[in-house]
């Protein structure tokens, strides 16, 4: 990706990866959005992570998954990431998790991720970050999107997707969404994903 042929409209957020940009560029008639990390990629663990969240999305195409545009490594180090820019809101912002929801909108919020995270598993992933700020409604179809793989690790033998990139016994995701089986450092499979999605459509309904 050629910097001279991009265009920066806006700060988007930052997280413990990197920045992530609203950017306009020649190959793309819509916006985008740029995710570069904080630091130059030289350390093996973040390039695995860097390498994983990418290979994962390159390959879902569920309309509930964030889409991939384009990823490299740019001469300075930095890696970076160009994915759909969704004109929206993460579902934290748009809720008040002090109330209830509306059953039946809880019910389909959760339904559509269900159906991300279908595809996510069968390619034998598991997010492990599952939480409101990684659930992107669109503002105008209200289609609920999956975004950020940052902490997704391969959960089956002879994947390549992450493969020996643990944490070793420290907690990585959102312990208020955390699975028993994470917190006790077990192995985790797509249940984990389940249990995180249930906490989340648990406090919709309940408040």
């Amino acid at each position: 990706m050629c910097s001279s042929d991009l265009t920066v409209l806006e700060e988007l957020g930052h997280g413990a990866f990197g920045f992530v940009y609203k950017v306009q560029t020649d190959r793309f008639d819509t916006p985008m959005a740029l995710k570069i990390s904080h630091e130059p990629v030289r350390a093996r663990d973040v390039a695995q992570r860097a390498l994983r969240e990418v290979t994962i999305q390159s390959k879902v195409d569920s309309p509930h998954v964030v889409k991939i545009g384009d990823y490299g490594m740019r001469p300075d180090g930095h890696f970076y990431v160009l994915m759909d820019f969704v004109d929206g809101d993460q579902l934290d912002n748009l809720h008040d998790f002090d109330e209830p929801m509306m059953a039946g909108r809880a019910v389909d919020i959760v339904h559509q991720i269900c159906q991300g995270l279908d595809e996510i598993h069968e390619l034998g992933i598991v997010h492990r970050d599952i939480k409101p700020e990684n659930i992107f409604i669109e503002r105008e179809s209200q289609r609920a999107i999956l975004i950020d793989f940052g902490l997704a690790r391969s959960w089956e033998k002879g994947t390549v997707h992450g493969t020996n990139a643990t944490m070793g016994h420290k907690l990585v995701g959102t312990p208020h969404y955390a699975q028993p089986e994470q917190v006790a450092g077990h192995p985790l499979t797509p249940a984990a994903d389940v249990y995180s999605l249930g906490m989340i459509l648990y406090e919709l309904l309940s408040g």
